[in-house]
């Protein structure tokens, strides 16, 4: 199809607000125009004419924090992120995995690590029709110094297979990781200056200048750098070296927040996988039990979110969905952990998962909005997310998932355009 009409839609958008009885219409892979209907072409060559009416239509939605390639493993062991199966069996995994999140609403992802260069392929794949998935900006190996957060496998462990871990120690070896993993074809490097999430003492894992030497390289080569930090330490560094994503976070304050704002640095502080997860986050030798403690961690980030929303700081939705408590197609039941349970207004959730996601991707021109001239992603959605967002949770309430211009998903009944002309 050609040209689509969606007409009498009920439209929810970061910067249109919430608007009544739109027609928008979609011309081969892009938006052509959105407005009232006797504002828009009449719909006499329309392929198809979509009436919406009583349902939401929003942008595509974007998982700032993708980990296609992990095969919804076992988290009681993390060696089962890339060593259970061969290279070959993970990559027909994460083609499935991708075609989940991209039929839960989002149309495009932001790698944040993978196994075996599997988002580089899946990107390709992807791009050129091969297999259905999110559009992908690639991740390789997570960076990181010998003992870090990810490096967990005992010594003995060295039969020539890489898995998630790329180990570097010292600048030069660093820069040496970086340059291998953009030689690649990866957009965003990661790294690990320190494991952990929700551990408020978690200590540096990399120093300073390894820090600086893999930003430095890692923008040389045109590269965005994302991190995994926890600690308020761990974040200046990063700041003070110039990345570019702080994945958690954790650590912010309103100082940091302020210097974010002006450097316009994203954060993904994914709580999600907290609230599925509380044994994983239970404290080690400590009386307070894991609910009390996840309660604390969620008491101090609604009001540091609600403080980092309201000095500009541009937040993005994304966790670890991969593994078998948070599998891939569940991503959108993240969004109601920060309206539900920090109340965030869910028109501020909406625009992290979508506007702000497509910045962070450096592809707002592209996708993320409505407005006429942007690819054609977006959702019709039976319900209202901003009255529950625990709609978004759900795939089976997208009526339709349409990623430039196609329908992905589609359970609407179409209309002929001769009708549609004289319910005008």
């Amino acid at each position: 199809m050609s040209k689509i009409f969606l007409t009498g839609a009920r439209l929810v958008d970061p910067d249109a607000g919430v608007v009544p009885d739109v027609t928008v219409v979609v011309e081969k892979d892009r938006i052509l125009a959105v407005g009232a209907a006797n504002a828009v072409p009449p719909p006499e060559a329309a392929d198809a004419v979509y009436p919406v009416a009583g349902r939401t239509l929003m942008p595509g939605m974007v998982a700032g924090h993708a980990h296609l390639s992990y095969a919804n493993f076992d988290p009681a062991d993390l060696n089962t992120v890339d060593m259970d199966w061969p290279a070959t069996a993970m990559a027909i995994f994460a083609s499935k995995n991708a075609e989940a999140t991209l039929k839960a609403g989002f149309t495009a992802a932001a790698g944040a690590g993978s196994v075996h260069q599997i988002d580089r392929v899946l990107k390709d794949l992807i791009r050129k029709g091969v297999i259905e998935g999110p559009r992908l900006l690639a991740c390789g190996q997570d960076i990181m110094p010998t003992a870090g957060g990810m490096d967990l496998k005992p010594s003995w462990w060295r039969f020539g297979m890489t898995g998630l871990p790329l180990l570097a120690d010292g600048p030069i070896e660093m820069r040496r990781a970086v340059r291998s993993q953009a030689k690649e074809g990866n957009d965003f490097i990661k790294i690990y200056p320190q494991g952990g999430h929700g551990v408020p003492d978690r200590g540096m894992d990399m120093e300073q200048d390894e820090i600086d030497a893999c930003v430095r390289a890692a923008h040389d080569k045109g590269k965005i750098v994302r991190a995994h930090v926890v600690t308020r330490e761990a974040i200046w560094a990063c700041l003070n070296a110039g990345v570019d994503i702080l994945d958690h976070a954790d650590g912010i304050d309103d100082e940091i927040c302020e210097v974010l704002a002006e450097r316009g640095i994203f954060i993904l502080p994914s709580l999600y996988l907290a609230t599925v997860m509380p044994q994983y986050y239970a404290p080690r030798n400590d009386s307070i039990p894991a609910a009390d403690r996840i309660k604390q961690w969620f008491d101090r980030a609604a009001t540091k979110l609600s403080r980092a929303q309201a000095a500009g700081v541009k937040i993005v939705t994304g966790d670890d969905f991969g593994n078998s408590l948070t599998p891939h197609g569940d991503n959108g039941k993240e969004l109601a952990v920060y309206s539900d349970l920090l109340g965030i207004p869910a028109m501020d959730v909406i625009g992290w998962a979508t506007k702000n996601g497509a910045e962070m991707m450096r592809k707002a021109g592209d996708f993320g909005l409505i407005k006429a001239g942007k690819l054609a992603d977006l959702l019709v959605v039976d319900g209202d997310p901003l009255a529950d967002m625990k709609v978004l949770g759900d795939p089976a309430n997208l009526a339709m998932v349409m990623q430039g211009g196609r329908a992905v998903t589609n359970r609407l009944k179409a209309a002929t355009a001769s009708l549609e002309m004289q319910a005008r």
